[in-house]
């Protein structure tokens, strides 16, 4: 709410800007799971909660606000698929973050909350990382 009230109400063009923005973030703190049943075991992936994940040959490495998660490759595959989730975005061959969690980006990679090393973003991702994030310019 206090995106709308720092916009001049006469200027419609910013107020569906700063709508469109609101509705996103909105959007990202929704509660919405992944399931997979498909091995007859239940098993769940809270997005909300998930800061990135990292895909491995092996192995899938889960990051969660408070924890870290390793699944096997298949299990990991089953979960989240090939296909980067909504509010997720690839930065390097094995990284996808979750744009609610990036603090900082800068010419030594993308830091995200609570974690004090960055990590580094691939070149042939830099411009959709950019783009994702509203940034035009690298600091």
């Amino acid at each position: 709410m206090n995106k709308i009230l720092m916009y001049d109400t006469r200027k419609c063009s910013d107020m569906m800007l700063c709508l469109r923005d609101l509705i996103n973030d909105i959007m990202l703190i929704d509660d919405p799971y992944v399931i997979d049943d498909s091995s007859g075991v239940l098993r769940a992936v809270n997005l909300r909660l998930l800061k990135c994940y990292e895909k491995h040959d092996q192995n899938y490495i889960f990051v969660y606000i408070d924890k870290k998660v390793n699944y096997s490759s298949k299990y990991g595959k089953s979960l989240l698929g090939d296909k980067v989730p909504y509010g997720f975005f690839q930065i390097n061959r094995s990284d996808i973050v979750n744009k609610a969690y990036v603090r900082e980006v800068n010419d030594k990679g993308l830091y995200l909350y609570n974690e004090s090393l960055a990590r580094p973003i691939g070149e042939k991702y830099m411009p959709n990382v950019l783009r994702m994030l509203g940034i035009n310019d690298v600091k």
